[in-house]
């Protein structure tokens, strides 16, 4: 085993240049003692390491992320970058970690710009106005359909009177 890379020839014509882990200078693709079953297992052991590769997870201990408030979300992403500059975590992973959290703050924007118009509402309209409009949107909401109250008929006009 004195060549440090197999002596057999590809189809290609070019030398294999795979390691040499076995008597007699060839790699495991290339010995004839190899069986195939075992070549079949070393097939599907790089397949899913290939996986492994293109899929990062956290461990399995990790914590989910809490998205409850504002500061924390911006604590966990200060965490997810610090790991990412240490090196604890793969860019790619903090990548798709990142579009959740932004996800959360938007989530978040939505309901504190709904409560502030239902705030500017009550301002404008009166408590009155602000409860039919809730009460209607519930109504949608939950797919109950009731028809709308109709407008009162005209009155015909008295012998006389009215234009």
């Amino acid at each position: 085993m004195s060549a440090t890379r197999c002596r057999a020839i590809r189809d290609d014509g070019k030398a294999c240049r795979g390691a040499v882990t076995q008597p007699g200078g060839y790699c495991l693709w290339h010995d004839p003692n190899t069986s195939p079953q075992v070549k079949q297992a070393v097939r599907a052991l790089g397949g899913r390491r290939r996986k492994l590769r293109m899929a990062p997870t956290l461990p399995a201990g990790a914590p989910d992320p809490r998205y409850a408030t504002r500061e924390e979300i911006v604590r966990w992403c200060e965490a997810m970058a610090g790991k990412v500059g240490r090196g604890e975590l793969d860019p790619k992973l903090s990548a798709e970690l990142r579009q959740w959290g932004a996800l959360a703050l938007a989530v978040r924007q939505q309901e504190s710009l709904e409560a502030l118009a239902r705030s500017l509402s009550v301002l404008e309209h009166g408590a009155g106005a602000v409860l039919l409009l809730e009460r209607l949107r519930d109504g949608l909401a939950d797919g109950r359909r009731r028809p709308l109250p109709g407008r009162a008929p005209a009155l015909p006009a008295a012998d006389g009177e009215g234009a």
